[in-house]
């Protein structure tokens, strides 16, 4: 198990996964050994890449370094995130449901001024589902839609529609339209299978006739017709 786990984690996104690690409020770098990848540098440094990876406008240097000191020293903007956390547990132990480490990010998050740098890498990085099955069904979705009839769709083109779709399964199976229409699908061919059964079983039994009587082959039937053969030519002779 631990080989399997290891090579997983091989070839798995590591700054990624250890950057949603540090930046769950609940966690930090608690679990993480004290090296110096895990220190303010460090960590400035990792969020760096991932910001360059995940956006296209620079690294904003000053706020992005101020903010990572501020969130590992909890000072400055995140003093309180101690008393955040203690409020977001026991809302969530009263619901009976896991707190949700993006509601920390929130309460640091004035509704009316700009994302801080570190608020939008964190929101971002915890909002990833860790799992290969919506992978696995986006790449069926670029299949369905990218045909033969549809091979010079660019890859924007592609990837839009294929949001697009993915989006609307999730409206529906959040609105529950998906499983009223699989009922309801049920239900008609339930529906229209015993009005089968009702109709063959009240269907009047058919009338069996009897066969006609197979061709006779007795060996009276060959005089008959020498017999006519006689008569005809008694008559040419009469004639």
């Amino acid at each position: 198990m631990l080989n399997a786990i290891e090579a997983r984690w091989k070839k798995a996104d590591q700054d990624a996964f250890i950057a949603a690690l540090i930046l769950n409020p609940f966690h930090k770098t608690r679990p993480l050994q004290p090296l110096f990848s895990f220190s303010v540098g460090g960590v400035y440094a990792l969020l760096s890449c991932l910001w360059e990876h995940f956006y296209t406008v620079p690294v904003p240097v000053t706020d992005l370094l101020e903010d990572v000191q501020e969130y590992l020293m909890k000072s400055g903007h995140f003093a309180d995130i101690q008393s955040w956390q203690h409020s977001i547990c026991l809302a969530a132990e009263a619901m009976k449901t896991s707190p949700d480490s993006i509601q920390v990010w929130d309460f640091a998050q004035h509704p009316e001024a700009l994302v801080r740098p570190i608020i939008q890498l964190a929101c971002r990085l915890l909002s990833v589902c860790t799992n290969s099955a919506s992978c696995k069904r986006l790449f069926s979705s670029l299949g369905h839609i990218l045909t033969k009839l549809r091979n010079c769709l660019g890859n924007t083109t592609l990837l839009s529609l294929t949001e697009m779709k993915m989006h609307i399964c999730d409206e529906h199976l959040c609105n529950q339209g998906l499983q009223r229409r699989l009922k309801f699908q049920l239900e008609g061919d339930c529906r229209q299978t015993a009005q089968v059964t009702e109709n063959a079983g009240s269907a009047p039994e058919p009338i069996l006739l009897p066969l006609p009587p197979p061709p006779s082959s007795a060996p009276d039937a060959m005089p008959k017709a020498n017999e006519e053969e006689i008569s005809s030519e008694e008559l040419m002779q009469e004639l």
